[in-house]
């Protein structure tokens, strides 16, 4: 499976529930447009980019699972490294 991505596009929307009492209705602001991955990360993908397989459940195909919140923030800064998008943004950042 290929790597997928959509263009999410800078603008202001609202998200929320007042279903639950830690969420509550609030406003957005995307001030830069970015890339999302369309399509779950696949284990193969995340063992050829961080060279290790942390799932539990094992198959190539099968969706990346068992990771942390900075685990998957290492390998999104991996991948923005490799396609040479994260060398970008810093640039614009300190610019």
């Amino acid at each position: 499976m290929e790597e997928e991505f959509v263009l999410i596009p800078a603008g202001s929307f609202r998200m929320g529930s007042k279903r639950y009492r830690d969420e509550f209705p609030h406003n957005v602001e995307l001030t830069h447009s970015f890339y999302m991955q369309s399509t779950v990360v696949t284990q193969k993908q995340w063992k050829e980019l961080m060279g290790n397989a942390p799932s539990h459940f094992k198959g190539d195909s099968l969706p990346v699972e068992t990771v942390s919140w900075y685990e998957a923030c290492a390998y999104a800064n991996a991948l923005s490294l490799k396609e040479g998008s994260l060398l970008q943004s810093l640039q614009r950042l300190v610019h």
